[in-house]
């Protein structure tokens, strides 16, 4: 009963991450303002509002200007779902590190904003990033009690690295977004766990677009959402991080 309730919460939060951001990028107030089509502007009703349930029932498209709903709003909703039950997979965490799980829940929520903002607009805007890194590094400073050296040297190492990138192919390669979530995310996870989780959202990203490459449904010019796969790959770090650093460094001594 605790998954489902759990899963049905994350699912509601997917549901506001996704508003939020449509109303962040078009400056519209984030709350005291009903829900409506982006498309057509028409207001919706609170049967067209429930996750993932509406989206099916409307066969993915708007009640009013039957135009078709971006498939990534049922994918913020099911990704928020499944991210908000990773916790119950590791018990002890939740025994006995309260702070650890409320840290967890935050970082899924702010991670998941920067996922859907990417995804829709191919952009991670400073006034989510810049704000956010200074709630995480506060967080990150109360749980660990100073110094929390780990997780700034994790910090620069992720910035630095795609800030070599970023100079190196003089902004082709990723943007200025990219560097300050990678500060972002290494204040998250750490050292060495930083490492293992942008070795995986490399893969992650090889691994989804290559196939759209050889389908031509890209080129290799074509633009990418990086912080689509990094905000992923760090979910995945946050809950099994050290397993994956442990695994490897067992594989690489074999």
């Amino acid at each position: 009963m605790v998954k489902l309730f759990l899963f049905a919460l994350g699912l509601s939060i997917g549901s506001f991450i996704n508003a939020l951001v449509y109303r962040l990028h078009e400056k519209k107030p984030i709350v005291n303002d009903r829900s409506a089509c982006p498309l057509c502007d028409h207001r919706l009703l609170w049967h067209d509002l429930i996750p993932l349930v509406s989206f099916a029932m409307l066969r993915g498209r708007c009640r009013d200007c039957h135009k078709r709903i971006s498939w990534q709003y049922p994918l913020v909703e099911l990704l928020t779902g499944i991210a908000f039950i990773f916790p119950f997979t590791r018990y002890s965490l939740l025994v006995t590190d309260y702070g650890a799980i409320i840290s967890y829940y935050l970082f899924v929520c702010i991670l998941l904003v920067i996922f859907a903002y990417d995804l829709r607009y191919m952009l991670i805007p400073d006034s989510i990033s810049i704000p956010v890194i200074g709630i995480v590094f506060f967080i990150q400073t109360i749980n660990h009690n100073l110094p929390i050296t780990s997780y700034l040297v994790s910090a620069l190492a992720a910035s630095g690295f795609f800030l070599a990138q970023f100079l190196v192919s003089k902004g082709r390669w990723i943007g200025g977004g990219d560097i300050r979530l990678g500060f972002l995310i290494g204040l998250m996870l750490g050292w060495p766990v930083i490492v293992a989780v942008l070795m995986f959202a490399y893969i992650l990203g090889t691994v989804i677009t290559l196939p759209l490459v050889l389908l031509r449904r890209q080129t290799m010019k074509s633009q990418i959402p990086f912080g689509v796969f990094l905000t992923t790959s760090t979910i995945v770090g946050m809950m099994w991080g050290r397993e994956i650093v442990l695994w490897y460094m067992k594989l690489a001594n074999f």
